[in-house]
């Protein structure tokens, strides 16, 4: 039998019948940490995120690290599900990963969101990622965690215990650090065909935080005049939690209109 991504999945058989919205998480990040986004719309829909491959319980996905193997789990992932369209909102390099979804498969896509995306210029901060990647101890994690975010905001207690509790799985740590070599392979990342994606005709909006230490704010100018941009003042690489509220308004707006 083929392997299967573990997935979290928030909203009762009553909002199943407006589109899924499907969260892809960040670079060592899990579908359990995007709880607090996908309580702002279980309500009005079924909300679905996943462990993405060589993260939480799909640590051991076969050839985890390359963003088109994590596409291409999706892609099956939600073919499986028999969802029809949905909108999908992508962090980081699962950003990136929405991109290639959204390229290969964009029948069932009904809008794209990007915060912070990964592969939208060459620059990447390879150092921080392979740090955080490596941290051994939850005071080196907590110090690198806290670069992902503006100097301003306070991380919860309750997020570090869990994502230090997940960092205890056998090879998970060994596996960040794997897949951290593979995205920022010579310091840099690899560049997604934006040019393409806008001829797709999908709804594409990018949110982006002015003080984000991870990729560069400045990859967002330029865009393709297709992709709608939201820039956010003092904001650091994690907008859907720094500014949560302004996040889920923006997503609301482009789930209403798409």
């Amino acid at each position: 039998m083929a392997a299967r991504l573990f997935s979290k999945v928030w909203g009762s058989e009553a909002s199943a019948a407006a589109t899924p919205l499907v969260l892809l998480h960040g670079f060592g990040g899990l579908a359990i940490g995007c709880q607090a986004l996908a309580q702002e719309f279980c309500s009005d829909r079924q909300v679905i995120a996943f462990d993405l491959p060589g993260h939480g319980q799909s640590l051991n996905y076969p050839k985890a690290g390359h963003p088109r193997v994590a596409a291409a789990a999706v892609i099956r992932e939600l073919k499986l599900l028999g969802l029809g369209k949905v909108h999908l909102c992508g962090h980081s390099m699962g950003g990136a990963i929405g991109v290639i979804i959204a390229l290969q498969a964009p029948e069932l896509i009904a809008s794209l969101t990007l915060i912070a995306p990964g592969g939208f210029g060459n620059k990447i901060n390879s150092d921080l990622l392979r740090s955080f990647a490596d941290a051994a101890n939850r005071a080196e994690f907590e110090r690198q965690f806290q670069k992902f975010y503006s100097s301003g905001y306070q991380i919860s207690e309750e997020q570090i215990d869990l994502m230090v509790a997940d960092r205890q799985r056998i090879g998970a740590r060994e596996k960040l650090v794997e897949i951290a070599e593979i995205i920022t392979k010579n310091g840099t990342q690899g560049l997604l065909p934006l040019d393409e994606l806008a001829t797709t005709g999908l709804p594409i909006h990018v949110i982006w935080g002015s003080d984000d230490q991870v990729v560069p704010v400045e990859q967002s100018r330029h865009l393709p005049l297709e992709f709608h941009l939201h820039l956010l003042e003092n904001i650091g690489h994690n907008p859907h939690e720094e500014a949560l509220n302004t996040v889920s308004h923006i997503m609301r707006d482009v789930m209403r209109n798409s």
